[in-house]
């Protein structure tokens, strides 16, 4: 056999195993990638879940003016306020003798 032909498929098999090298690179890349898209879906779907559960919860007028009165302490005209404050664990007061 001619020694060209071997130079030839020597060079052929390392370009071969260049390209298989470069492939299975691109794969694992693409893996890790696939991997934190999907973290990210599994993220957005629960929030989606959340917000779906929200709109839903919103949709009832009942619920709408309870939320309401309770962050921005909404009364009727006709209702009287009332805000709880819980004790204090300390009275302020010294029993020292």
């Amino acid at each position: 056999m001619n020694p060209w032909r071997y130079l030839i498929f020597a060079v052929i098999i390392v370009l071969l195993g260049w390209g298989i090298y470069g492939v299975v690179l691109e794969k694992g890349a693409l893996s890790d990638d696939a991997d934190l898209l999907r973290a990210e879906l599994a993220a957005l779907e629960g929030e989606n879940h959340s917000l779906e559960s929200d709109i839903s919860y919103y949709a009832n007028p009942e619920n709408l003016v309870k939320a309401l009165k309770e962050q921005f302490n909404y009364r009727a005209p006709d209702e009287k306020l009332i805000i709880l404050v819980s004790p204090s664990t300390s009275t302020g007061t010294s029993t020292s003798q």
